[in-house]
């Protein structure tokens, strides 16, 4: 695979990380040498044109129950429950700011 630091450099960009041009130069560097690796070369000459394409090697079926209406709970009995409501309403902690 032919790889090029404007490769590198585009990736950056639509990753949206910025690079000085010493970082990206490492970096070049760096994901040369996975692609290049000789297992991934190896790989890439692999003739599987005859092999299956297995997108899950473990089958997967959806398991869907009947819509049915089941019983609800009354409001006061939910509320009985928590540790703070305010009127009909749950209380629960802040978490953004």
């Amino acid at each position: 695979m032919n790889l090029s630091v404007d490769d590198v450099r585009q990736l950056a960009e639509l990753s949206k990380l910025k690079f000085s041009k010493e970082e990206l130069n490492d970096l070049y560097e760096q994901i040369k040498k996975i692609v290049d690796f000789k297992y991934m070369v190896k790989l890439s000459n692999l003739n599987l044109e005859d092999t299956p394409i297995c997108i899950n090697p473990i089958p997967i079926e959806n398991f869907m129950r009947e819509d049915v209406e089941s019983k609800y709970f009354k409001l006061d009995d939910v509320l009985l429950n928590v540790p703070e409501s305010i009127e009909e309403y749950i209380a629960v902690p802040r978490i953004i700011e």
